[in-house]
């Protein structure tokens, strides 16, 4: 073994076999990223919250301005004048009364509830090569912890690519990734659960360190330690209001390449990309909109395309003519399924802090299932023409066939034309180094999204024991066409003084019709 180092967090590993004909390196990479959060939001700290304003008089006088722990409003007295009132969980006099404090500012509230972000990617590759094989196997991993408490994001990556020649005639290949990314939480972004949301409503007048210990002493897990009733703890919506999902997912292709004979070859391939995913949402008790023991929800989503497509080619050049005429097919197929579990909004589980869909009651469950397949079946061909190396001319058709269209009109043709004409070639012009006209008409035809032709029932969600069903709001029609969209174009290229001048112009024009809007 042979190690050398190349840049930072590179190493280089080359191996020597007997085959002389043989190769094989090993590299390995080390990427770390530090994110570190210096510019926030311009927020005011000048004020307290509060209800109503300060005046310096009324100290005299006995009374002590009003300071509201919830109201981020800014609309109370001003901070660092050493003014002095009752502020959240104030100590208490003798008498159980509030002891006021001095009203200072905490300007970087929310530079101290964030924290430095961390992405480490370690990456692994083994390339070779030998008179038979070609290859390249990688393996990455990734880990990252976001700025906000209790936030990650991981993925583990394989990848495969590699081809064969099991003779002078064919070839097979395959291009092959799988991903597994995974997280135990991701904040959500949403208003009302969003951490970063509650850190900014922070009243300046509260250092937001105070609220990092959030369960009440002797009620961990039951009642949160909160400015008030109408306020999140952002470091309890970090910590137990929790997103996790894992998802796999899969995609590549293998192909076959035989060279029947030097001007005719055949293409076959078959393609596919698959993922599933489960996510799951957990909700302890004292999130203001779950409060009765928390929420929990799960749900699995599953769903995958595949291809699978072969193409005939034949090239030929007779002197000053030469063609490619190509001719192929393809079958797709999709397919969609979400399956999915949680407890209705506010009805919360039976007992606290146990996230499982049998800790939901029968009648706070929420439940649903969804899904879609579609397919497209196409035949097409192309043809490629140059004469003299000035005149292109291009022709193309295709047929599809798909599934989400009526039975009579599930068939759609649309061809193509384009030719160019390099008028240099035939007129010389000093200074001129090229001049090409072109022109071109095409028309391309499209299918709709599954299940846009009839109404049919679906599942709402339910109420009580009942299960709600509704139709498409929507207007449907079941004599659908397909999408036409006609296309003319004309256009001219100019390169001149050795290229130091260049001149691209088209005109066009584009009519569309039997467009597919949703309503």
């Amino acid at each position: 073994l042979y190690g050398s180092r190349a840049g930072n967090g590179v190493v280089l590993i080359t191996t020597k076999t007997a085959d002389k004909n043989q190769k094989m390196k090993v590299t390995f990479t080390n990427n770390t990223v530090s994110d570190i959060p210096t510019r926030f939001l311009n927020i005011q700290s000048q004020f307290a919250s509060g209800f109503f304003s300060f005046r310096p008089e009324d100290v005299g006088g006995g009374i002590l301005p009003t300071v509201s722990a919830a109201d981020g409003t800014g609309s109370g007295p001003e901070l660092d004048r050493g003014y002095w009132a009752p502020q959240w969980q104030a100590p208490l006099d003798a008498n159980g009364q509030p002891i006021p404090t001095e009203l200072k500012s905490h300007p970087n509230n929310v530079g101290r509830f964030v924290r430095p972000g961390l992405t480490t990617t370690n990456s692994l590759a083994v390339t070779g090569s030998s008179d038979v094989i070609n290859y390249r196997l990688g393996i990455s991993n990734m880990a990252h912890t976001g700025i906000i408490p209790n936030s990650d994001l991981n993925r583990n990556s394989y990848s495969l690519s590699a081809s064969s020649n099991l003779n002078d005639k064919l070839t097979i290949s395959t291009n092959v990734s799988l991903n597994n990314s995974w997280a135990d939480n991701r904040p959500v972004g949403n208003r009302g659960a969003n951490p970063l949301q509650w850190a900014y409503a922070t009243p300046a007048n509260i250092d937001i360190r105070r609220l990092e210990d959030y369960w009440v002493p002797g009620k961990e897990g039951l009642e949160v330690r909160s400015l008030a009733s109408n306020f999140e703890n952002p470091y309890f919506l970090a910590n137990e209001v929790n997103n996790s999902f894992d998802r796999y997912r899969i995609f590549g292709n293998v192909m076959a390449e035989w060279e029947v004979s030097p001007s005719f070859t055949l293409m076959g391939r078959y393609n596919l990309n698959k993922y599933d995913e489960t996510r799951e949402t957990k909700m302890a008790p004292e999130y203001t909109r779950e409060p009765n023991h928390g929420a929990y929800g799960i749900s699995y989503n599953t769903g995958l395309e595949r291809n699978i497509d072969f193409l005939a080619t034949y090239r030929k050049d007779f002197g000053k003519l030469d063609f490619s005429v190509s001719g192929g097919g393809n079958l797709m197929y999709q397919k969609d399924l979400v399956i999915s579990n949680s407890s209705l909004n506010g009805t919360g589980l039976v007992v606290p802090n146990l996230f499982t869909v049998g800790n939901i009651s029968p009648n706070s469950l929420n439940y649903s299932s969804a899904s879609r397949e579609k397919s497209i079946q196409s035949l097409y061909g192309l043809a490629n023409f140059g004469w003299n190396d000035m005149l292109y001319p291009d022709l193309t058709a295709r047929n599809d066939w798909s599934s989400t269209l009526p039975v009579e009109n599930r068939s759609y043709f649309y061809p193509s034309a384009s030719l160019s004409f390099l008028l240099s070639e035939v007129i010389k012009v000093q200074k001129i180094d090229l001049l090409k006209l072109r022109a071109g008409w095409a028309q391309v035809g499209n299918d709709t999204n599954p299940y846009r032709l009839d109404q049919a029932l679906s599942n709402s969600g339910q109420w009580g024991d009942a299960i709600q069903l509704n139709l498409p709001g929507n207007l449907l029609t079941s004599g659908l066409e397909p999408e036409r969209s006609t296309s003319i174009e004309f256009g001219m290229d100019l390169t001149a003084f050795a290229n130091r001048f260049r001149f691209e112009g088209t005109y066009y024009t584009q009519d569309n019709r039997n467009q597919i809007i949703q309503n």
